[in-house]
């Protein structure tokens, strides 16, 4: 059976870096967020392009993960004569291998009092080139997930140098936003109110030590293009790297383009077209019934691909005839940021593409769409390819059909496709 192909674009990816890196201007760092396999398109060629590009900050979330990158871009800092990169590992410090960050040079973000303590101790035990290691300070600002909470804070400035210690050095103090993508919810001005009111304190209590000059961090995507306030000393962006809701990014009534590049197209192979008479049920507990003489396709791609079975009630594949085949491989991935086709596919769809809408429900290994609508010289033939995600249907689009983001359906992407990069 023939298997489906993803095209990642690292190139789309380091070109939307360098946009974000202008738009924040040259004195705020843009980090590069490239945990869970940076976002499912390969973690490899997206940090070595990332790097390439000018990114020197790398932002994971399992020690497992730092160790990946700093083994992925060691040779090609060494190669390039750059200088070693920031790894982060923003999960915190994982308390049965406290050595591991210090053997491959990770910066822990410490999120709490404990791991903060354990981290010490095991600095302590080791001789560095420089003063003192360099850690990120995460503080539960309001999202309640990680971070140093009230009590813990007040415990650190009661004592910074002690808390510490000689072997340590506060680099960076960060907190993550719950609503930035909501420029009107005011849990923004809550946290970001509690922020500043902590780093103001660190910066007097920690005023004398070698700690003092630490730098800040609290931008996620949204916050890097709504609030250029929120910019601090770096930003770190995710899904404006990846392309995703590329409209999401421009200013509030703008009608400019996106600012930043798609970076993935995926295809999968129709792998076997029927006839089905009208009645006919179709796929695993005949959930949809044909009410007419329809003309359908199975495609290779199902459910043990990413391609969730959600997606079956509502999901569609793409297809351009081929008297009007999309160009060359890289367009539709790294097309220019004023490409047109930012719209789910059936609102302003060229006449050569079809929507085939999915029937039935989603399989493990394969999915079955519709083609009754397209006219019989023009449906694909077995061993086409149809777009699953593309100029026509961004990752948005299909996690919107079932009921979820686009990078959980990117991160859910699965080891059958090949993969090709660009």
């Amino acid at each position: 059976m023939a298997t489906g192909i993803l095209r990642v674009s690292a190139t789309a990816v380091a070109q939307n870096w360098t946009r974000i890196q202008k738009h924040v201007g040259d004195d705020v760092r843009v980090g590069g967020v490239v945990k869970a396999n940076a976002y499912g398109l390969g973690v490899g060629p997206v940090a070595t392009a990332l790097y390439t590009a000018g990114c020197r900050d790398f932002f994971v979330v399992t020690l497992d993960e730092g160790v990946e990158v700093r083994e992925c871009l060691a040779p090609v800092a060494s190669n390039s004569g750059g200088p070693e990169p920031r790894v982060v590992i923003m999960g915190g410090v994982d308390l049965k291998r406290p050595a591991s960050y210090l053997k491959h040079r990770l910066t822990p973000a410490i999120n709490s009092m404990p791991q903060l303590q354990a981290f010490k101790a095991e600095a302590a035990k080791h001789e560095f080139t420089t003063d003192a290691f360099g850690v990120f300070l995460q503080i539960d600002s309001g999202m309640t997930r990680l971070g140093l909470d009230d009590g813990e804070r007040a415990a650190l400035l009661s004592d910074v140098a002690g808390t510490f210690g000689p072997d340590l050095r506060l680099d960076f103090v960060m907190s993550h936003l719950a609503c930035a993508d909501d420029a009107t919810d005011d849990f923004n001005a809550m946290q970001r109110g509690n922020f500043e009111t902590f780093v103001n304190q660190l910066r007097v209590a920690a005023g004398g030590t070698p700690h003092h000059a630490f730098k800040c961090t609290l931008a996620n995507s949204f916050a890097t293009f709504r609030d250029a306030t929120l910019h601090r000393d770096m930003v770190r962006p995710g899904m404006a790297l990846y392309g995703l809701k590329p409209n999401a990014w421009r200013p509030d009534g703008a009608e400019a383009p996106s600012p930043v590049l798609r970076t993935v197209h995926l295809t999968a192979p129709v792998i076997q077209v029927l006839q089905a008479p009208k009645g006919s049920r179709v796929s695993y507990s005949g959930r949809f019934t044909c009410e007419r003489d329809s003309a359908l396709a199975v495609v290779g791609i199902g459910a043990g691909d990413g391609f969730h079975r959600a997606i079956g009630h509502s999901g569609a594949a793409v297809y351009w005839t081929p008297a009007a085949a999309p160009p060359a491989p890289q367009s539709p991935i790294a097309a220019t940021a004023d490409a047109t086709n930012t719209e789910p596919c059936g609102v302003d769809t060229p006449a050569t593409t079809f929507r085939l809408p999915i029937v039935g429900t989603v399989c493990m290994d394969s999915c079955v769409v519709d083609l009754t609508d397209v006219p019989p010289e023009q449906r694909p033939a077995e061993g086409a390819q149809v777009e699953v995600i593309g100029p026509h249907q961004p990752p948005d689009q299909l996690g919107a059909f079932a009921g979820t983001i686009g990078y959980e359906i990117l991160t859910s992407l699965g080891s059958r496709f090949r993969r090709i990069y660009e």
